[in-house]
């Protein structure tokens, strides 16, 4: 286990300002990215936004895998691609299937366990890219596919390294959780999207038994991923999606050099979800905070002038290091 090294704004302890203020309130410039959208087999696309800032052919390239119902525009993400824009790295943002603003062409969409669209984007860094080394970091449900992928596919080993931040490690449990307090506002709003996205989809579910009452008006995310996720992903139901995509028991069989970061006080899960360091790899390293929120890691010493940087800077630590390493071994 890693001993941390981020130390919380001393203002700003509180989970939810930890996980609300970096979202709501903090400014980037922007980037200039190019969109590319990749035609898939099963008819369906998914679009990527990229940044090439590379002035080396030996330059890696960053995959970033970003949460439930965000974006590449979501501030953790633009924060990294701002990263690698500084380190003069090429830069891979890739939106689940129906997150960049178009529906998908397809009944299904995206979920904690997927790994065959990260597999896509993988294979396109390795076709446009040969030979430069490639990083990956996911975050929350995107951090959960990551692990999913590191533990049962075999494009893990075309990874240099991955690193996630802020996973579900038990996702019967986390969906417990967001039924309590305050976390309920957070279930909230991405149920809001969620069936948004389901209602504009409707013309493409005949054939699927979907209880779109139920889905309305039940707030709990059991009930949408019983009725939606589940069937539309081939799952039996919310609790066999939730035990077969679940990272936390994959931990032990992953291979690949991979950085963990989670704080204990995320207001997504108990702090029972988080490993202990028995439960994963020797590949592993395992960053556990007292405090940070969910994807927030906000430091400063100063009052109402917070440090939002911590995170990436870390990341990028991290991957930095294993790029040396891969060049001495």
């Amino acid at each position: 286990m890693t001993a941390p090294t981020f130390k919380a704004a001393w203002w700003m302890k509180n989970p939810h300002l930890q996980t609300i203020a970096p979202s709501r309130l903090r400014k980037q410039a922007k980037l200039n990215l190019q969109r590319h959208r990749l035609q898939l087999q099963d008819g369906d696309f998914l679009d990527l936004d990229i940044i090439d800032s590379s002035k080396s052919s030996q330059a890696p390239i960053l995959l970033l895998f970003h949460g439930l119902e965000g974006s590449v525009e979501s501030q953790y993400i633009q924060a990294m691609l701002h990263q690698a824009k500084q380190a003069n790295w090429t830069a891979i943002g890739m939106y689940f299937r129906g997150c960049s603003g178009e529906s998908n062409q397809l009944p299904r969409s995206y979920h904690s366990g997927e790994t065959e669209d990260l597999e896509h984007t993988i294979q396109y860094a390795l076709d446009t890219y040969p030979g430069r080394p490639i990083l990956a970091a996911g975050f929350s449900l995107g951090g959960s596919a990551l692990l999913n992928l590191l533990d049962h596919s075999s494009y893990a080993d075309k990874l240099a390294a991955a690193c996630t931040v802020s996973v579900p490690f038990e996702l019967a449990e986390c969906a417990n959780k967001m039924n309590q307090g305050f976390s309920r506002v957070y279930r909230n709003h991405f149920l809001a999207t969620l069936r948004q996205k389901i209602r504009s989809k409707q013309h493409l579910l005949k054939g699927h038994e979907i209880d779109f009452k139920q889905v309305e008006q039940k707030d709990d995310f059991w009930t949408f991923d019983h009725l939606v996720t589940a069937p539309l992903h081939g799952f039996l139901s919310a609790k066999d999606y939730y035990q077969r995509c679940s990272s936390r028991s994959k931990l032990k069989h992953i291979s690949r050099p991979t950085l963990i970061i989670h704080s204990l006080d995320d207001p997504f899960m108990h702090p029972g979800c988080v490993p202990k360091p028995s439960e994963v790899s020797a590949s592993i390293e395992l960053e556990i905070t007292q405090h940070g929120g969910h994807l927030g890691f906000v430091s400063g010493s100063t009052p109402f002038r917070p440090d939002y940087s911590w995170l990436e800077t870390r990341i990028m630590h991290f991957f930095t290091q294993q790029i040396k390493s891969n060049a001495l071994a």
